[in-house]
């Protein structure tokens, strides 16, 4: 656990040094680690996350809040949730709405969608801060 932990510390110093501007071969001395893993690691991070922000971008100009038919980019999600529906299933905003309510140990009610992996509290609690924020769920 503590190694995954350290990896996880270990990407994020060097997307941050990255974007302070930081050369790879500068990164990776510091890490002890070479500058072409240095840059795979931050080609990787720019590749999902740019991906990812332009469905975003495409997903905010086509649909409305509260519209079931929008696609899950349209909630905002991080990379590790959004990755963790699509796998599963999940397309749209309706189908993200029974995951959050079907709760903590998901049983799919719909027939196409499949377990879920990486889907915890925290991902359930980022799921339903979303659907809230996006006017799916009504606060009570």
């Amino acid at each position: 656990m503590s190694d995954k932990l350290t990896r996880r510390a270990r990407r994020e110093y060097i997307l941050e040094r990255h974007k302070a501007g930081a050369i790879y071969r500068e990164i990776g001395k510091e890490l002890g680690i070479s500058a072409q893993r240095v840059g795979e690691l931050v080609r990787q991070h720019r590749t999902v996350t740019s991906i990812l922000e332009d469905k975003i971008k495409e997903a905010q100009e086509r649909y409305r809040p509260g519209d079931p038919d929008a696609p899950i980019e349209f909630l905002e999600l991080t990379v590790r949730v959004y990755c963790s529906l699509k796998r599963a299933g999940v397309t749209n905003c309706a189908d993200a709405l029974v995951v959050y309510q079907s709760g903590e140990n998901f049983t799919p009610a719909h027939p196409r969608l499949g377990r879920l992996r990486n889907y915890g509290n925290a991902a359930r609690n980022e799921l339903g801060r979303q659907l809230k924020f996006k006017g799916y769920i009504r606060e009570q």
